[in-house]
């Protein structure tokens, strides 16, 4: 008989106790005689240890066709992809790709900011006003609790769209005065914006050769006509 184990004592599975319980209990059996024991892996003393190998049929490997191609493997989908409709996922792509670049709106403006502005020319006047007219303002100044250049650019804001019409349309050389003042007492400067047609006309038409630029005459055109409005906008005030 099999030798037992002790109680409480977990040994190590045997993987041959049951083929030994099955050999002893045969060996006991005198009615009957003993079977011979195949073992599936051959033994020292066998000679031929392919006799054992060959009782078992050899299991076929089927061969697959030719035409058969490997499965594709599909990428792993999320329950919440797997369940979007196609339509959804296209619009969205869509909507990607038409997305306006952020910024791009405020770079296009500036872009036609910036040809706007190149399109127009600057024009420089300087020139220095009468004295009564800047004690007028002077006496407005004080009153307002601000500097008399403020009065007179003040006045001059309400000038400088009619002034900037007027050689929009063309202004003429006989238009300009050649007279200076002798009594002046402030020296007043600004910055008119005209279109590029206007100055190339107004260049042609007051210095064609290029001899004194147009500072100077469209300076005393400009007094001529500030001084005429000035006198009015502060008889306008009551001063």
């Amino acid at each position: 008989m099999a030798r037992l184990k002790d109680r409480g004592i977990i040994a190590k599975r045997d993987p041959n106790f049951a083929r030994r319980l099955e050999i002893t209990a045969e060996l006991h059996d005198t009615s009957k005689p003993a079977a011979p024991v195949t073992s599936q892996k051959p033994g020292a003393a066998d000679p031929n240890p392919a006799s054992t190998v060959a009782k078992k049929p050899e299991r076929l490997v089927p061969t697959p066709a030719p035409t058969e191609k490997p499965a594709k493997i599909e990428p792993a989908v999320t329950p919440m992809e797997q369940t979007k409709p196609v339509a959804e996922a296209t619009s969205e792509a869509q909507r990607e790709a038409e997305a306006p670049i952020p910024g791009a709106a405020i770079a296009s403006q500036k872009k036609r900011a910036g040809g706007k502005d190149a399109e127009r020319k600057k024009i420089r006047v300087t020139f220095r006003m009468p004295t009564d007219l800047v004690s007028r303002a002077e006496v407005w100044a004080t009153k307002a609790r601000c500097p008399v250049g403020a009065v007179i650019r003040k006045g001059f804001k309400e000038l400088r769209p009619v002034l900037i019409e007027q050689i929009e349309r063309g202004i003429r050389y006989t238009e300009i005065p050649h007279e200076r003042i002798s009594d002046a007492s402030y020296n007043f400067d600004t910055t008119m914006m005209v279109s590029a047609e206007a100055y190339a006309k107004l260049a042609a038409e007051i210095d064609p050769e290029d001899m004194t630029g147009l500072e100077a005459p469209m300076s005393r055109w400009t007094r001529v006509k500030f001084i005429e409005s000035l006198d009015r906008y502060l008889t306008q005030k009551g001063y």
